[in-house]
């Protein structure tokens, strides 16, 4: 097997795919798009567990009366039921407030933003911080609000103190969100299997909420002397480090795994380095 890494400016382990023929594949894909949060507690019914449905990001109240919201909702029912970012921004208080909404988002955001909240798990106690002592009477003041579909929600000020895990929970939310309103270059990695071979392509992500990822499968034609490839493909979404595991199965069993580390920076750009 053959690998290169593409180190460009630029979810976890339900990705995978297998490269041995259309059926398997179909199979593979299937599962692909089978979400986590869905259960099947009978042939006729699906149970849905409780997931995070929307969070804000809302940033008011400056000397000059400036205004800037982001939320990430859920939108629609069924399986018209898509990921929404709604932008809504005025300058000062006597202009006038511009709203854009932003559909192209991926569908496992929310999912991956939750991941994130669940890290620390401080979000059940929010309600009990004790606002700080000092803060700037003329800058704005940013609130952070999440809901689950339960309709439990939780919300956090700027203003309030918060625990060292936390520190960066501001700055951490607001990028993730705005990712979605930007233009972000790609990081690829590509991995490849012997024409004649078969292999199955497990990914996993240290912490998905850092990086959002896509792959796509290229199976050579009958005439095309070329070996089944998975290009996968990286965007970021909050700084920081990361890795991702990748186990190539063959079908005789035998495992390799192949470890990379990511590196996200402010500007979304991505770099990938092999272990």
């Amino acid at each position: 097997m053959s690998e290169s890494v593409k180190e460009k400016r630029g979810s976890p382990g339900r990705f995978f795919a297998t490269l041995y023929g259309p059926s398997a594949f179909f199979l593979t894909a299937c599962l692909l798009f089978f979400r986590p949060g869905m259960l099947n507690a009978e042939a006729s019914e699906t149970v849905e567990k409780t997931h995070l449905v929307s969070v804000a990001y809302v940033s008011s109240g400056d000397m000059i009366g400036s205004y800037h919201e982001m939320k990430l909702a859920e939108n629609g029912e069924g399986e018209k039921k898509k990921l929404v970012l709604t932008v809504i921004e005025a300058e000062r208080h006597d202009t006038e407030r511009i709203e854009k909404k932003y559909k192209k988002i991926n569908p496992d955001a929310l999912s991956d933003l939750e991941a994130y909240f669940n890290m620390t798990g401080c979000y059940r106690k929010w309600k009990s911080y004790r606002q700080s002592e000092f803060f700037a009477l003329d800058a704005a003041t940013d609130t952070i609000s999440i809901t689950f579909s339960d309709r439990s929600s939780y919300s956090i000020s700027s203003t309030c103190e918060r625990p060292k895990k936390e520190a960066s929970l501001f700055s951490d939310v607001y990028l993730f969100l705005k990712a979605y309103s930007v233009k972000r270059k790609k990081a690829h990695l590509t991995m490849e299997s012997a024409k004649e071979s078969s292999a199955t392509y497990t990914v996993k992500i240290e912490k998905p909420w850092m990086v959002e990822m896509d792959w796509k499968l290229h199976v050579p034609d009958s005439t095309e002397d070329a070996p089944f490839s998975i290009v996968y493909s990286f965007q970021g979404r909050i700084p920081g480090t990361s890795s991702i595991t990748i186990t190539e199965k063959e079908r005789s069993g035998k495992k390799t795994r192949h470890r990379y580390k990511l590196t996200i920076d402010r500007d979304y750009q991505v770099v990938i380095e092999k272990k």
